[in-house]
């Protein structure tokens, strides 16, 4: 971190260039430089962004299920836009309290910060103890009790796995927890105008939705940066994309086709029992809507296929002998 110039140091430095104060022609040790990127600082490159993308997305989808199989509840993540900001700025936005963790994902340089909201933390712990998944009032409170950490801690090493199994999609990869802190205030990992990648993925587990969020340094990524270079330098180009694309078409995701849907108090809830029967707003010949990651996508009709139960996916393709339209399986 030391050897990573500041914005200042970097102003410093244009200005003595400008002025001629700089002896440009001198031959300086080549031990003592490191190469600097000034587009990479502020921007990632687009083969990174879609490195990045790949990962996460791929992280998304692993720890969904992990947590998803822990809790016994359906948790639904959602990867937001990639954002650039500084430490500073990060710092800022995030309340008194909530859960940073340090890490360390090998061979990748520097340490990322991985954030857990405070109202994604009291759900989580709600539900392992037993809850309902109602976050507790904590207001004005400046830690987490010492059984608090420890469910966490738990759930932290689940994401951290599968987070080193999704950057190993694209490099071999170790992750390692360095450390945990819970006032923003007291970190000390960066400078404040360090510029990071922020990396959001909204969390919905049942009607809690919360955040969590990984901070990573411009300069971490630069490993990434220069595997790709290299590939390019061998022709490589066009083989790295495909290589990229096969892994997102790779990516499992979650599809779920809708038979009805219908609203009941609580009271018709509680009279439920075995052998009830429950009446949905569609007919049995009535299209269904099939959802891709909570998205509609198609229209199809219930159907029996090979003894199973199936959806006939409806897709314009011709007509058929009455004119209509001609469904494609």
């Amino acid at each position: 971190m030391a050897q990573i110039l500041s914005n200042q140091e970097i102003e410093t430095l244009r200005m003595a260039l400008s002025e001629k104060r700089l002896d440009t022609e001198k031959e300086y040790p080549k031990k003592e430089v490191q190469p600097y990127d000034f587009v990479t600082k502020r921007h990632p490159s687009p083969k990174l962004s879609t490195i990045l993308n790949v990962v996460f997305h791929r992280f998304t989808l692993n720890f969904r299920a992990s947590l998803s199989l822990r809790l016994r509840k359906v948790v639904r993540m959602e990867l937001c836009p990639v954002d650039n900001q500084t430490f500073g700025e990060f710092v800022e936005t995030l309340p008194s309290l909530c859960w940073i963790n340090t890490i360390e994902i090998e061979p990748l340089r520097g340490e990322f910060l991985f954030i857990l909201e405070t109202e994604l933390v009291l759900a989580l712990i709600d539900l392992l103890c037993g809850g309902s998944g109602t976050p507790i009032n904590r207001e004005g409170a400046t830690t987490f009790a010492t059984l608090e950490q420890s469910l966490i801690k738990k759930i932290v090493s689940i994401a951290l796995s599968d987070l080193e199994d999704a950057w190993n999609s694209v490099v071999k990869a170790k992750s390692v927890l360095k450390n945990i802190e819970f006032n923003p205030q007291l970190l000390t990992t960066f400078a404040a105008d360090e510029p990071l990648v922020i990396i959001p993925i909204r969390v919905t587990i049942e009607k809690v939705v919360s955040n969590m969020v990984f901070g990573i340094p411009h300069f971490s990524l630069n490993p990434l940066k220069e595997r790709s270079m290299e590939r390019e330098g061998v022709q490589l180009t066009s083989s790295w994309t495909k290589e990229i694309l096969n892994r997102l078409l790779d990516a499992e995701v979650e599809l779920v086709a809708e038979l009805g849907e219908v609203e009941m108090t609580l009271r018709e809830i509680g009279n439920l029992k075995k052998g009830s029967i429950i009446n949905l707003n569609k007919g049995i010949s009535d299209k269904v809507t099939v959802k891709i990651e909570g998205i509609p996508k198609f229209e199809g009709y219930p159907v029996q296929f090979r003894g199973n139960k199936a959806i006939r996916i409806s897709i314009e393709g011709g007509k058929d002998e009455t004119g209509g339209s001609k469904p494609k399986e």
